[in-house]
């Protein structure tokens, strides 16, 4: 996790040099998966990353919409 930290933390430093008004991203998939989050999130602030928007993907079936949507909404942690 460290290493991707470096990683997340250069490119954010990359891309404020080059206009401090652009908004860096962080991405996850499956965004209804709470450890996943934990997990990568936790992982990146905890070892000093910075970025200005968490985005997240779900995709969510007929058949689970409803507990999918509600899980996603369960990971307003940041």
């Amino acid at each position: 996790m460290n290493q991707f930290a470096m990683l997340v933390k250069a490119g954010y430093s990359a891309v404020k040099a080059i206009d401090a008004n652009c908004k860096v991203i962080v991405h996850i998939s499956n965004g209804s998966d709470n450890g996943l989050f934990r997990w990568l999130l936790d992982g990146l602030k905890n070892n000093g990353a910075d970025w200005d928007i968490t985005a997240m993907s779900i995709h969510p079936t007929v058949a689970n919409w409803a507990t999918t949507n509600s899980q996603c909404l369960n990971n307003r942690m940041i």
